[in-house]
């Protein structure tokens, strides 16, 4: 990535793994970034969706149901 992409980026909440490039979203992860989505809240969304199918099955939040099977 060049230097002027880099400084393009806007970063916010969640220890900066959210940023926005333009009108779109994405949160980074190991991986790489991710998305592109459409609003910040659904940014932090997938960004707790990804965090809780990435967590051993012990450390799941109840409050998030997943089925990674489907």
């Amino acid at each position: 990535m060049s230097r002027s992409a880099t400084a393009a980026r806007i970063y916010f909440r969640s220890e900066d793994r959210i940023i926005c490039q333009g009108s779109q979203w994405y949160f980074q992860s190991r991986e790489g970034d991710q998305g592109p989505f459409a609003s910040l809240e659904e940014a932090e969304l997938e960004l707790q969706f990804y965090i809780e199918a990435f967590s051993p099955p012990h450390q799941r939040s109840a409050s998030v149901q997943l089925d990674l099977f489907q």
